[in-house]
């Protein structure tokens, strides 16, 4: 209808009433409408409802896309936006937000930034100082990519009982892809511990399921594996990931499986079945910098310092100036003797990236590093 203002319907999971009021505060000014799905015992029905939200009652039933479901078929808005209760878009993000509602259907990829303290995590970045406000008190994250807005439709639905997407079904109605330049910020990783050793305990136990249904599935895989990897069975891991690393046709899924293990091989001392696998990896899928950076780290443990450069130049040129390639580049440059320039590079990353806590007491063991000493870093 000519002069149609496209409305947004906001949809939340919801299986405790906690945080939900400030939830749909925060968001207020972006929805048209918004649906809270109570899979709990009705208490966040009866926050929605009081705060001027729609409340649908879905009795958890460990699917996720069944409650996501419920609660599209509850709405009425144009686009959908999908939300968790320990997750948030930052109001800077809002404008961005309501001018895609006017752009053709597509499915939009947003980037979720999951809040995450260790940096042990395969796939952990400092802060970007981007969100102050929403990155305070936070050190790191590691990033994914989500279709969270997407147009209402009667042929999309979620499938997957865990890390349920409307993907499949967008795909087989046609519907393209396209970047929305908004992050989902994440907090759930950095809740209360005995929350998440609780999720984590269902989330695997769903993984297994989901496997199980669908042994094949490159996704089902990935998270298999993942969860295995938490549990310390790392050779049940590998097998798994060597399936996996075969797939074709390549997706993320199963470049990330051979991120993995590419990893697996350079931590086990396989050099030369890590890079062969890596480098396939970035020839059929250039899109994931860990890929990028695990190759690196192979050449770095062959001390093969001209093919580190080399890569770090290859994956600048994709990637841009990313704090992790800086990072392998600082190994680099230590190990190689090249101290002033190690130490120049740690200035120019302390005044950028102010969060990144790994780089406090570095800059003064560059300073004790001499031609002879250690380059441990």
């Amino acid at each position: 209808m000519s002069g149609h203002r496209p409305t947004l319907s906001l949809q939340i999971l919801a299986g405790r009433a906690e945080g939900l009021a400030d939830l749909l505060a925060h968001h207020r000014d972006l929805w048209d409408e918004a649906v809270v799905v109570d899979t709990g015992a009705g208490e966040a029905g009866a926050v929605a409802v009081a705060a001027g939200a729609e409340a649908a009652r879905h009795p958890w039933n460990d699917d996720f896309a069944a409650a996501r479901n419920t609660g599209l078929e509850a709405a009425t808005a144009d686009w959908i936006l999908i939300l968790d209760t320990d997750e948030l878009i930052a109001p800077q993000d809002f404008a961005t937000v309501r001018a895609a509602l006017a752009d053709p259907p597509s499915i939009r990829i947003m980037t979720t930034i999951n809040y995450y303290g260790d940096p042990r995590h395969p796939e952990w970045r400092p802060v970007s100082g981007r969100y102050p406000a929403q990155e305070a008190g936070q050190t790191g994250c590691f990033l994914a990519g989500r279709a969270g807005l997407f147009p209402r439709r009667d042929d999309l639905r979620f499938r997957g009982c865990i890390h349920e997407s409307i993907v499949a079904d967008a795909t087989r109605a046609g519907l393209p892809q396209a970047t929305l330049d908004v992050a989902v910020h994440h907090y759930g990783y950095v809740l209360d511990p005995a929350r998440n050793a609780a999720r984590n305990r269902r989330d695997a136990a769903l993984v297994r399921r989901k496997h199980a249904a669908a042994p094949q599935d490159p996704a089902a895989c990935l998270e298999l594996a993942s969860v295995l990897l938490t549990e310390g069975r790392v050779a049940d891991a590998r097998a798994l990931l060597e399936r996996l690393a075969a797939h074709a046709p390549v997706d993320s899924a199963v470049t990330r499986g051979r991120f993995l293990l590419g990893r697996l091989l350079r931590e086990g001392g396989d050099l030369d079945a890590a890079a062969a696998l890596l480098a396939r990896a970035v020839a059929d899928d250039p899109r994931l910098l860990h890929c990028w950076l695990e190759r690196i780290r192979v050449e770095a443990a062959r001390e093969a310092w001209p093919r580190c450069h080399e890569l770090l130049a290859e994956a600048r040129a994709r990637f841009g100036d990313d704090p992790l390639l800086d990072r392998e580049d600082l190994r680099a440059l230590i190990k190689t003797g090249r101290l002033a320039e190690a130490a120049a590079t740690v200035d120019r990353l302390r005044s950028r990236e102010p969060g990144w806590q790994d780089l406090a007491g570095l800059a003064d063991r560059l300073r004790r590093l001499t031609g002879g000493g250690s380059r441990e870093i």
